[in-house]
């Protein structure tokens, strides 16, 4: 039998107020009985899914508040003074039936001539290092990474901006000659034609999601809608409780800075191709100028232990576009706060106060439902962990790792978590759209001379980056 609370319905009914009208109430939360009406101990083998659609379900203690924001959606989505919806990209994207990408595609350098002059050494970096682009909308590329034990990728350059995040083994990135070591949660952020090196321990591979976007993004998009359309969403199973010292991956982890790269850096031979690269390299940079550094109060190290999780005290601040309407609802946001976790941790902040790209993690308890919502600003989930039930529209899918689902403007999206003491996790990514998509039409340029990869270094053919 689907689940039931019981509760005083709230007064107002909003499917036809206006968005002041809605504030107003949300305001009232705290004096409302609603918390009172959340049942903590409720178990998931008694909660009946379909629960989650009856939108009109005389007990649900929010039912007209959603009710509020379906209608300001559909409001918006009318209104010819708000942001138009981005053309709509494929919403998913099964990255594990993907096979990886030839690396002259990822890096397109001038790899005849690479071949000509290092041979062996094109042929083993092709061994130790793998990627696959894995989205390819039009503003942001994702690709991943994986460089096998001890492989390293040498100095190289590429004229969109970007960061890297590690979400395996560890290892050491050089960035314009500072280099720190990295783990999973460590990000590195790329400015255009940033000279980066990449090198992975010799006990185990180093994977990293590889993310560029179009800079100078319409930053309308930030602050336009954001929706909470779903029923009961306050109904979490005891199972989805997260204890207050849950660590995203399991264990304490950091990044630090080291004098000098562990892999040794081969001198470039007068002549060579890489001293041809590196003075085309020196021009793209000087034709740039300032305008090279886009975010420059973005660290270029970081890592995700050094944000907090985001409390209901800290929410109104964080900065997302969201904050303003989830930190309204009171009662409901306790409860959300006790089965789920999220942090930003890297943002790159433009110098005008606003930002192009946004990128936070997320866990749910075992069992826990990730609410229905839908925003008119675009938006990436790159799922850690399932199988996870995840819902784009009204299509449902078995989620796993390294998939990624797109969000188009004013889509709805939910997931709910289905294993036994499975808590599930992604990292969820928004952005501004529409900016400079010239930036990935630029060249690459290989600055540092290939070396020869040790033996542990090569992958085979078909390496599981998940």
């Amino acid at each position: 039998m689907p689940y039931r609370n019981t509760c005083c319905l709230i007064s107002c009914l909003f499917l036809f107020f206006t968005n002041s009208c809605l504030a107003q109430s949300n305001a009232q939360l705290a004096s409302s009985p609603q918390e009172t009406s959340i049942d903590r101990a409720i178990s998931a083998k008694d909660v009946d899914p379909a629960i989650y659609w009856d939108f009109n379900d005389p007990t649900d203690p929010f039912r007209d508040i959603y009710a509020g924001f379906r209608a300001r959606r559909a409001s918006d989505m009318s209104d010819s003074d708000k942001p138009k919806p981005i053309p709509p990209y494929k919403p998913v994207h099964l990255i594990r039936d993907m096979s990886w990408t030839p690396l002259e595609e990822v890096f397109p350098f001038d790899w005849a001539t690479i071949r000509a002059e290092s041979r062996d050494e094109a042929e083993q970096l092709e061994g130790a290092v793998k990627a696959r682009l894995a989205f390819d909308h039009p503003d942001v590329k994702i690709t991943q990474l994986i460089l096998g034990p001890g492989a390293t990728l040498p100095g190289h350059a590429g004229g969109s901006p970007g960061f890297y995040y590690v979400i395996g083994g560890r290892g050491e990135v050089t960035v314009e000659g500072q280099t720190q070591t990295v783990t999973p949660g460590a990000t590195v952020k790329l400015h255009p034609y940033d000279v980066r090196r990449v090198y992975a321990s010799t006990d185990e591979s180093l994977k990293l999601i590889w993310v560029r976007w179009a800079p100078n993004g319409d930053q309308r998009y930030i602050a336009a809608g954001y929706y909470l359309t779903g029923a009961n969403q306050h109904i979490q199973p005891i199972e989805a409780t997260l204890p207050p010292d849950y660590q995203f991956w399991g264990e304490g982890l950091a990044t630090v800075p080291i004098p000098e790269p562990s892999s040794p850096v081969a001198p470039a031979s007068p002549e060579s191709i890489y001293e041809e690269q590196a003075a085309r390299l020196t021009a793209a940079r000087a034709a740039l100028g300032e305008q090279r550094m886009l975010y420059p109060e973005t660290p270029v190290f970081s890592h995700e232990s050094e944000s907090r999780w985001i409390d209901e005290k800290m929410l109104k601040g964080s900065g997302f576009f969201w904050a303003k309407d989830i930190s309204s609802l009171g009662a409901l946001t306790k409860r959300w706060s006790e089965v789920m976790r999220l942090k930003g941790f890297f943002r790159a902040k433009r110098p005008d106060g606003g930002w192009d790209f946004n990128i936070s993690q997320m866990v749910w308890g075992p069992h826990a439902r990730y609410v229905e919502h839908s925003h008119s600003i675009p938006e990436f989930y790159y799922m850690l962990s399932g199988p996870v039930e995840h819902w784009v529209g009204e299509d449902k899918y078995v989620a796993m790792p390294g998939d990624i689902f797109m969000t188009n403007s004013y889509q709805t999206h939910q997931s709910r978590g289905i294993v036994d003491d499975l808590p599930f996790r992604n990292i969820g990514a928004s952005w501004a759209p529409n900016g400079d998509r010239t930036v990935f039409e630029r060249p690459f340029y290989l600055v540092e001379p290939l070396g020869l990869q040790p033996v542990s270094a090569n992958l085979g053919e078909a390496p599981a980056f998940h």
